[in-house]
């Protein structure tokens, strides 16, 4: 309720696009992500002429649409025209994740890779590739993605990264750096008798 009146008074230049995720994350938390997309729509819809951080509602948005499974989604946003259109990078990470639903995932990985050239440090589709790669069956290629993450990037409880860093290290059957990554994911250190392993890591983000 907090969130969705500050909605009303903030305006864009002074962090609206920040309540608009903060109130689509809790909606993706409680699963309900038709709501959580039609949230960051609005809110890229508020910015549309403003342009203060949209770019982000964008990103957040593409991630809803793939987690819904839902590609002609994904096809609407990045087509946007005008004040809708989306940036270059934004535009290549949605068709990275049309690629992963479609099960293309070797040419997912391509293109992004391709793609991170223009925007090397755009973690998001590093995270992309890196996931793409995995899906293929390539962890190899997969943790040379992963490598370009930004040198110090601290894994953080809960974080995309921290998963992602984990699921490749098993696959690799870096048993170290996977229960490091999954430590810093969980947020506590691993019990003696715990060992990362890929089902689990599947169960948690399920969860």
């Amino acid at each position: 309720a907090l969130l969705r009146e500050g909605i009303t008074k903030i305006p864009p230049d002074k962090g609206l696009s920040l309540l608009y995720q903060t109130l689509s994350a809790c909606y993706v938390r409680r699963r309900e992500l038709p709501i959580a997309l039609e949230t960051t729509r609005e809110g890229m819809r508020a910015l549309a002429t403003a342009q203060h951080n949209r770019w982000r509602l964008t990103e957040a948005a593409l991630h809803i649409c793939a987690a819904m499974g839902e590609p002609e989604m994904i096809t609407e946003i990045i087509e946007g025209e005008g004040v809708d259109a989306c940036e270059p990078f934004l535009v290549s990470l949605g068709d990275v994740l049309r690629l992963g639903l479609r099960g293309d995932w070797q040419g997912a990985a391509q293109h992004a890779q391709s793609s991170r050239a223009a925007v090397p440090r755009f973690l998001p589709l590093m995270a992309a590739e890196a996931f793409a790669w995995l899906c293929a069956g390539r962890p190899d290629y997969a943790d040379q993605a992963r490598a370009g993450f930004i040198p110090g990037f601290r894994l953080e409880e809960g974080s995309a990264q921290a998963w992602l860093e984990s699921l490749i290290a098993v696959q690799r059957d870096d048993q170290t750096t996977a229960a490091t990554a999954l430590a810093a994911y969980l947020g506590r250190p691993l019990a003696a008798d715990e060992q990362p392993s890929r089902e689990w890591l599947l169960r948690l983000w399920a969860d």
